[in-house]
């Protein structure tokens, strides 16, 4: 019987692929992790302008 660090990489592994597969642009979509923190870096921008 596989140990379960090795069972879990494989998990790890196939889940890649299903997301690759069904969700070629990324789990996010068309977002970047910086259009999370817009609240911060928003403000800063409005006030250069």
């Amino acid at each position: 019987m596989q140990s379960f660090t090795e069972i879990r990489m494989i998990l790890y592994a196939a889940l890649l692929v299903i997301i690759m597969i069904f969700r070629p642009k990324g789990i996010m979509g068309t977002k970047e992790i910086t259009d999370m923190f817009t609240f911060t870096f928003g403000k800063k921008d409005k006030r250069i302008q």
